[in-house]
């Protein structure tokens, strides 16, 4: 994180987590932020040191190899497929513990054990968005809502991997995203709830 909002701080120190304390949900609070950016982080290191090495390695082999062309072809679309997946849960992520720590409402649904929907967590960031804190919440929104279409496309559809080819997109532009975010939610996590 470049620069850090104190006043998206002051406010998740001061109402947030006073919020969560008193009702006696401070060590749930902090055991679900800190599982999501365990599932953030190992979400990003699979990615970059095991399916990136492997989608490598296999489209290497699809040009040096003209046979097994078409298995080779269906394991990288599948690992393809596998890092959207794996690099936009990771993105999921970050953006619920952003929305657990700006938003009273998300941090008592998370600290009691609750589950929010995609639904509330794009609405949280948009929320947060109109507070008119420092942090770039618009922009986190939309990339949010990016991520889950995508995924569920990945997930589910050929149109993915083989009308679109998005293994440069996600080399060079999606890696390098979730990474900064990660590094910057884990920092703010740190700053608003020492966790």
């Amino acid at each position: 994180m470049n620069q850090i909002d104190i006043d998206f701080v002051r406010f998740s120190r001061g109402t947030v987590i006073d919020m969560i304390r008193r009702e006696g949900l401070l060590d749930q609070y902090h055991l679900k932020l800190s599982l999501y950016k365990r599932l953030a982080e190992h979400k990003i290191n699979l990615v970059r040191h095991i399916l990136l090495p492997q989608i490598v390695s296999t489209r290497d082999q699809m040009q040096r190899s003209s046979s097994d062309i078409a298995s080779l072809s269906a394991l990288a679309n599948t690992l393809l497929c596998a890092i959207a997946s794996q690099l936009f849960f990771a993105v999921e992520h970050c953006c619920k513990i952003a929305c657990a720590l700006g938003d009273l409402d998300f941090a008592r649904t998370v600290a009691s054990g609750g589950i929010n929907s995609h639904k509330e967590v794009y609405r949280t960031l948009n929320a947060l968005t109109q507070a008119g804190h420092a942090l770039d919440f618009k922009s986190l929104s939309r990339l949010y809502a990016y991520a889950i279409e995508t995924r569920m496309v990945a997930d589910y559809t050929d149109f993915f991997h083989v009308q679109y080819d998005p293994y440069q997109f996600l080399l060079d532009v999606m890696i390098p995203a979730a990474h900064h975010i990660f590094n910057s939610h884990r920092d703010l996590l740190f700053e608003c709830a020492g966790v």
